[in-house]
């Protein structure tokens, strides 16, 4: 079940040099380090998949998964072995543009059924949630479309966000960024973008809580 450990992302990252064409340490060693091989990635598939060589495309989706993976048991000590979500995702850029009435909820609990992040970067509130003010207008991306893709919430949710020290954070650390797009958009985009939940609850759990590797058989909708 422990696919995801630090000796697999730093084989990734080996992998990742040798056929990107990058030079990043492969003794990945701190949290810093996981933000910076972050910006890596972004910066690989700022314009898309269909960008980028076909073959990189297994290898850079894994090695996105695993450095969130890996950075989340260390900001999440608590939840799940298997992370805070199961997620399904295609190797596209097909898109539609999400609806100007969605709302996106403060909250989220066990069995939420979310978009998936239509962007290798990060929404407002993730970025806060990890502190990670370097190149701001480079990482932050608002969930403004909907991709082939979805994540279903399995950990225990975080305290919903204090406002003030929300907003506090935002003008100290990024105060162009939100003079740039105004501090209305910043707040609209701050949440998840549940689409729905999971009918039965204790078959999830079961998932969850299964020590072997999952295996879709198929996806019905």
């Amino acid at each position: 079940m422990q696919k995801y450990d630090w000796q697999y992302l730093e084989y990734l990252v080996d992998q990742a040099n040798k056929t990107c064409g990058w030079n990043f340490t492969t003794k990945i060693q701190s949290i810093q380090d996981t933000v910076d091989l972050h910006k890596h990635i972004e910066v690989t598939l700022a314009n898309g998949y269909q960008h980028i060589p076909s073959d990189w495309d297994h290898l850079l989706d894994e090695l996105h998964f695993a450095l969130h993976a890996l950075h989340a048991k260390i900001l999440l000590p608590w939840q799940p072995a298997r992370g805070n979500f199961l997620q399904i995702e295609w190797f596209d850029d097909d898109y539609i543009s999400l609806p100007e009435d969605f709302t996106f909820q403060k909250n989220c609990q066990f069995g939420d059924i979310r978009l998936q992040n239509a962007y290798v970067g990060h929404p407002p509130l993730k970025i806060f949630n990890e502190n990670d003010h370097a190149n701001v207008f480079q990482t932050c991306r608002f969930h403004d479309r909907i991709k082939s893709g979805l994540n279903i919430v399995i950990s225990t949710p975080a305290p919903p966000t204090n406002i003030e020290t929300y907003t506090k954070w935002w003008n100290t650390h990024a105060p162009e960024f939100v003079k740039s797009h105004g501090w209305d958009k910043i707040v609209y985009y701050t949440g998840h973008p549940i689409i729905g939940q999971v009918v039965n609850l204790d078959d999830l759990a079961q998932v969850v809580s299964c020590v072997e590797v999952l295996e879709l058989q198929e996806v019905i909708y």
